[in-house]
Parts: structure tokens; sequence; C-alpha cells
């Protein structure tokens, strides 16, 4: 029998049979096989994996082999990098700089950095607050081409003033998501400024210190080099080098994934371990809530927060973050509903692999949720008239991307709903009122229409549009 008909099964017994309790060793075993044997059917190296509830650690281990020319095998001592989870991270440790009183995310960021390395032709409407540099409202694009290849570590400060006379808003800030990772080496200056600490350490002394994190660190030294993992590219046999990225509060953690599993947990319990409130609460819950988007200006809580994203899985509301570095490629999920989590790590840069497996995780989480789509509602057909048309986007993620390149978006009514063409697909938009929609299959509002300044606006997780004026 194929692992994914071994896992199926495993998922069907726990619809049927399971009342909400956590999973039963019998389960997680199912689950574990069935990534065992997509590890192999696939190739992959290595697989390290931890599964959390709010209580306990329900499985944790690696799989494979961590360095295929000596054969080293991956195990409990093996360290992974995790790539942009690193962004979840850095948001924390600015919201308890916050709940310190050394900062506010809704002040100017260039109030609290003298010399703020970024020019903000919009500074004067739009200011950058620190938020944004979360949040990825910003304005920017992503590292430039010689941004990502610097392989030499340096300060946030001496990174953010190489090359800083091209860093510059391309659009308003606090208006559109638009991912980078310049932003979060911003967020690191702020820090630094705001506490007198130098960014890495403040992660250690408040994060990682109070979580057990101890192998957790930021740096390609003699000794993480000895215990870590080997990334390879998408063959699986070329190895990738280790890159120390220019912004390291951007993407540069390496950790035992056993390690993350009280990091997950600390999310899924709203900011206690062991008994202490290490942030509170509301941190956690502002942590997931985007602010600073047309979109969330709406209402709409769907789309990206403070370093951390929001997505769906069987209708599931997952919470967390994906990761790429040198390599490897990681994903760190959790949902509040099902109350667990779970971080995967991959040594080979293969997107489709990472999906397959962490989709067995999710609907393995998944399995018992009553999720269902909100109720119909009945939208006028002159709204939706108004809502048709043609949009162009109004942000890009690297600059010298051609304007061919840039996809376009037609909106056409179809019946009482509405559908997107993009490319060659097609999605029907489901009415939730009348700024907010669903795709076909999601269970809450993810996307929205925003008038803003006389003209009509489309944000969804696919990007930012604008209607094009006739």
């Amino acid at each position: 029998m194929k692992f994914t008909a071994r896992l199926t099964l495993s998922l069907m017994f726990c619809v049927t049979t399971c009342t909400g309790a956590e999973p039963t060793a019998q389960q997680i075993d199912g689950l574990i096989a069935g990534i065992a044997a997509a590890r192999v059917e696939l190739d992959i190296p290595a697989v390290a994996l931890t599964l959390v509830n709010p209580d306990r650690v329900l499985w944790s281990g690696a799989f494979g082999t961590a360095d295929r020319a000596s054969g080293r095998p991956a195990d409990a001592r093996t360290l992974f990098r995790i790539g942009s989870i690193t962004k979840i991270f850095t948001a924390l440790a600015l919201l308890i700089a916050q709940e310190d009183g050394r900062l506010d995310l809704d002040a100017r960021a260039a109030a609290i950095v003298p010399v703020f390395p970024m020019r903000n032709p919009w500074e004067s409407t739009h200011p950058v607050r620190v938020a944004d540099l979360l949040e990825l409202t910003a304005g920017l694009p992503d590292m430039s081409r010689a941004e990502f290849d610097h392989n030499e570590p340096m300060t946030p400060r001496q990174a953010l003033d190489w090359k800083a006379a091209d860093r510059q808003a391309q659009w308003p800030p606090s208006l559109h998501l638009s991912y980078t990772n310049v932003a979060p080496g911003l967020a690191a200056l702020v820090l630094e400024e705001a506490t007198g600490m130098r960014y890495e350490d403040f992660v250690r002394e408040r994060i990682f210190a109070p979580l057990g994190m101890d192998s957790a660190g930021f740096s390609g030294d003699a000794d993480t080099l000895s215990r870590l993992a080997t990334g390879y590219d998408s063959d699986g046999v070329k190895v990738i080098p280790y890159w120390h990225i220019l912004y390291r509060a951007s993407g540069a953690i390496n950790v035992l994934p056993a390690q993350m599993g009280p990091f997950i947990q600390l999310l899924l319990n709203r900011g206690a371990h062991r008994g202490r409130q290490l942030i509170s609460a509301a941190a956690i819950e502002r942590m997931e809530t985007p602010g600073a988007t047309l979109a969330a200006s709406t209402g709409l809580r769907f789309g990206y927060g403070l370093g951390n994203y929001t997505w769906l899985r069987r209708g599931v509301l997952f919470h967390g973050h994906g990761g790429d570095g040198d390599g490897f490629l990681a994903r760190l999920g959790y949902s509040r509903e099902q109350a667990m989590g779970y971080i995967v790590v991959i040594n080979v840069f293969r997107s489709a692999d990472l999906n397959r497996i962490r989709h067995l995780i999710e609907d393995f989480i998944a399995a018992e949720s009553s999720a269902r789509p909100p109720p119909p509602y009945s939208i006028a057909p002159e709204r939706l008239d108004a809502l048709a048309g043609s949009y162009e986007p109004v942000t890009w993620r690297f600059d010298g991307e051609s304007a061919a390149s840039r996809r376009g978006l037609l909106i056409e009514v179809d019946g009482a709903e509405l559908k997107t063409r993009r490319g060659g697909a097609i999605r029907r938009l489901i009415p939730v009122n009348d700024n907010h929609f669903r795709y076909a299959r999601d269970s809450v509002s993810t996307s929205a229409f925003i008038d803003y300044e006389g003209r009509l606006y489309f944000q969804d997780e696919n990007g930012n549009y604008v209607k094009e004026q006739k």
C-alpha cells in the first residue's frame, strides 16, 4: 500500500472516531510513516519534524541523511536552517521591547533611528512606522541581486549602510503588503537603537534563553557547521554553501527542530511558557492580525500580521511562516482552533516536496475540523458591476521587473458572484459582505475591495491591484 493510501486511512480513522482529544499514538505513527515514505519516494535527503499541542510535544525527530557525502545521518542532534521563520522571532522581539516601554510599533521608525537608512518620498503623509517594517508594508521591494549575493557577516547598521542610497520606498507605506527581506533588517536596527542591545543578544536573552533554545543561533561558526545538515540544490546533489544573509533578522536562524517546540507552544498558549507570561496574549493577537494594509482598514483579518502569515488548509486557519535558506526549506504552522502546531524542514531546495509533506501534516491537524464557510450573502447586482473590470498591479517584489511581467487581473460578474482571471487561472469570488470576498474553498474572507482616494483597489494573498481608469 502506498504511503498516501496509508495516511488517508489514518485520517479517515481520525475523522470518524476522534472526540476532540489529542491524537493517539496510532494516528501519529500513521502520519510519521506517511512522511517517511514520502521522503524516500521524493528522494529528500533529510526531513526534520516537531509536532506539538499546547501541553506537550507529540512527536519530534529527524530521519534520512544529513550529509550525503559522508553518510552522516540526520537525528535529534542535527541543526537545520529555518530561513524566514526568523521573521516571527524578530516580530516577537519588537513586541517584547514595546511591552518593556522601549518603543512603540505605531511610532515613526525615523524618529527612533537617527539617519534612518531609507528614503520615503511620502514621509509627510505616509511615514514608515515600526509596524510597517514587520508587516512588510513599508513600500520597499525585496533585496537587490547584490544584496542577495553578499556573503559576509555584518551588523544591522553596516548592512543597511551598504548601498543605502538605493533604498527607497516605491509606493506609499501603510497601504500594501509586498514581501521583502529588507524591512525586517530595518526593524532590527530600530530594536538596537531603542534597547541599546545587539539584535542577536536581545533575541537570545529574551526569547531563546527562556524557552531553552540553547542550540539556536545566527552564524555559521565552526561548531554550528559541524552539526548543521548540508543544504542541497533542487537536484539533490549540488551542495549549496552556507549563506550569511545580509539582514540576519530576516532569515538567519539555525536550530535543533526539537527546540522549536516551546516556541510554537508559546504561540498556541498566547504568550505563556511553563506558567510564566513571557509576553501578553494581546501581543500574540497583534502579531497574527494584519493592521497596515488597505484591506486591513476594512476589517479583513486574513493576511500578513507582524512576521506572521495566515493561510487555510481544508477550511482550517493556520498562522506561521515559511523559510528558505541555502538548500533548506521550512514551514512553521499552528492552528488555534485545532490546538496543534508543527515545524518541518527539508535540506533540499524543492518547494513542491516541502509542500507535499507539510500538506500531510496540515491535513492531519485539520482532520477533525468542523470549519464551515460563512453564510450566503446577497450582494446588489449594481455593486458587482461596479467591482468588475481590469485591474493593474501597484506593487512588485523586485526592482527591475518589467511592466510586462507584472500580471494584471480581470474581474468579471458571474451570476451572483465574481470570477477572477489571472493569466490562465480562473477562480470564483464569493461575496461575504459588500467589500469582502472568499474563494470557493475558503472558510473565511480572504480578499477585499477598497475605495481609497477616488480609486478602487483589490487586495488578496496574490497581490495588490487598482482598477484601471477608463
